[in-house]
């Protein structure tokens, strides 16, 4: 199905499914089309939905839907296409099952190519609903990563990651993340309202890592680990881009082993503000065997920029610690 001119594709309670378990292609919304879907299926495709440069975003909306057996459920790999959407809630994204005639399972929930990406749109709601965050929330689940992002700007709020699929490419690099984003930026956000926090992320046993990062500028606040993954954050490369983890708990371990809540490799920057800040992170981190960390950092390149680690909070083996670091100077490790 493709849309052409000034189309609004609108399904409401609607089945997009396989049949005598062929795959087929996508559902493609071009320049001037818009796609309205509630609670509707799409299950055993390709590419599943396919947005091009040009799809009008003010009339688009996701909610209440249910992606399952496609390769990749959203498509988006024209250059400066900017996807984004009215309404992105309640959506449910399963890999667990291979896709028709390709005897492999999906790869992703979200696929994005260089372009400027909103996933997820946060809901405010009464202490008293019944319904709550789990009825808003986007769910990934057994995908090789839930969202990949290649030289993209991705902004990221209302998801959850839980139980990716930890196999092995052929190069040898283990899969199994919430996202995996290389180059290009990432921004993991909530929205605070007084004493509350809606539309926050969370990473459930993800296996690898909650959020594995090349290259990429990185900003991940009110965020949520968990479970059994190497690492909660894992970013590397990073070069002279830019790395703020702020207000984020993590309570993880177990796959295979458990490495560190937070990992960082040569965080450089400008040399005239604080390029890498992560400050108020509560992390539990727990482990049978090895050493685990709450927070690694690593230079393997010589580095004159400023780094600020500040207020977190650490439990490893039941001691709790308070974690201040500032670049170019000693580190202080004061148990509370």
């Amino acid at each position: 199905m493709v849309t052409q001119g000034t189309v609004d594709l609108v399904g409401i309670s609607s089945r997009f499914i396989h049949c005598e378990e062929k795959a087929w292609k996508r559902i493609q919304v071009n320049v001037n089309g818009a796609l309205r879907f509630d609670d509707c299926v799409v299950a055993g495709a390709l590419d599943g939905l396919d947005f091009r440069r040009g799809y009008r975003t003010q009339n688009s909306f996701l909610q209440n839907n249910r992606f399952f057996r496609n390769r990749y459920s959203i498509n988006c790999v024209p250059s400066s296409t900017k996807l984004s959407f009215v309404t992105f809630i309640g959506n449910t994204f399963c890999g667990i099952d291979p896709v028709p005639g390709l005897g492999t399972k999906p790869i992703s929930g979200v696929h994005l190519v260089t372009c400027n990406a909103v996933i997820g749109t946060p809901v405010v709601f009464a202490n008293d609903d019944p319904i709550g965050y789990d009825g808003f929330v986007n769910t990934f689940r057994n995908f090789h990563f839930g969202i990949e992002s290649y030289n993209c700007t991705l902004y990221l709020t209302n998801c959850r990651f839980e139980q990716m699929r930890p196999e092995a490419t052929s190069s040898g690099q283990i899969t199994g993340c919430g996202v995996n984003a290389i180059a290009g930026s990432l921004t993991v956000s909530a929205l605070p309202v007084y004493f509350k926090v809606f539309g926050h992320c969370e990473f459930y046993s993800c296996a690898a890592a909650g959020i594995r990062a090349t290259n990429c500028r990185l900003n991940v606040s009110r965020a949520r680990f968990s479970g059994e993954q190497i690492f909660g954050i894992s970013s590397k490369s990073t070069g002279f881009k830019a790395q703020n983890i702020e207000w984020n708990n993590f309570d993880v371990g177990g796959y295979p082993i458990c490495q560190a809540g937070v990992f960082l490799e040569r965080p450089n920057g400008s040399g005239e503000k604080y390029s890498t800040t992560i400050h108020h992170n509560r992390l539990n981190l727990y482990s049978t065997q090895g050493n685990v960390s709450g927070i690694d950092i690593r230079c393997p390149n010589a580095s004159t920029d400023f780094m600020s680690v500040n207020d977190n909070y650490l439990e490893l083996y039941g001691q709790t610690f308070v974690m201040e670091l500032s670049f170019l100077a000693a580190a202080q490790v004061i148990p509370k």
